[in-house]
């Protein structure tokens, strides 16, 4: 169906929402022909296309859920912040909301351990938003998020907060009396919280908590 409906004032209307219905549906193949239709299309905005003034926000985000879908994760992360400059741009809050949860999803299905503060930072907003809105159905969806992806984070770093200073710590060779100086603890706390690390990281020497410390270094810079 996506392509034989002609072209016509109501065709982008329509095509969105046999792209809604897809993706309702799980239906990937009707998604990804209907991704086809409406990814050559300039970033704009959408209406239901009957005549009456009811917008759907950017269109962007449409492609972005199309495009997530379809496992183009990459191309739904560049769509979905295009559509929320666009609907920021128009004050468009429920699309805002969804457009950000919408990058959340994209970010972490890259599965990339950095960007887990940026997703969880997002959904949040955008729960909030929800709340604000009064939107239930949405909030639910944003919260099962949220704590799926709280989860995440603490599978991809097991340690507390304090550990993971002291991890850090070990990473600029200092040793135990050099951490306790610095963050005002006994050598004996110290001492605990390096076998603790050990045990949580399943390692046996301070130079692979150094290694685990230096790799995630990178990602903790991450906006």
């Amino acid at each position: 169906m996506p392509g034989t409906v002609e072209v016509g004032p109501r065709w982008a209307a329509l095509i969105i929402q046999i792209g809604f219905v897809a993706l309702m549906l799980d239906d990937t193949e009707t998604a990804d022909r209907v991704y086809q239709e409406l990814s050559g299309l300039a970033p704009t905005y959408a209406g239901d296309g009957s005549g009456l003034v009811f917008p759907g926000g950017s269109v962007q985000r449409v492609i972005g859920d199309l495009s997530l879908a379809t496992g183009r994760v990459e191309e739904a992360i560049r769509r979905y912040t295009d559509a929320i400059e666009m609907n920021a741009r128009i004050g468009a809050r429920p699309f805002l909301a969804l457009s950000r949860l919408g990058l959340a999803k994209a970010l972490l299905a890259r599965a990339d351990p950095g960007d887990l503060p940026t997703a969880r930072a997002l959904i949040a907003n955008a729960a909030a938003e929800f709340r604000r809105l009064d939107l239930p159905g949405r909030l639910a969806a944003a919260d099962a998020l949220l704590a799926r992806t709280d989860a995440a984070a603490r599978a991809a770093n097991p340690l507390s907060p304090r550990e993971t200073e002291v991890a850090s710590l070990i990473a600029l060779a200092m040793s135990n009396r050099q951490i306790a100086e610095r963050l005002v603890l006994s050598e004996r706390t110290v001492e605990t919280h390096v076998r603790s690390i050990l045990a949580k990281l399943g390692y046996s020497t301070r130079t692979e908590v150094a290694t685990w410390s230096l790799r995630r270094a990178p990602d903790a810079r991450r906006p």
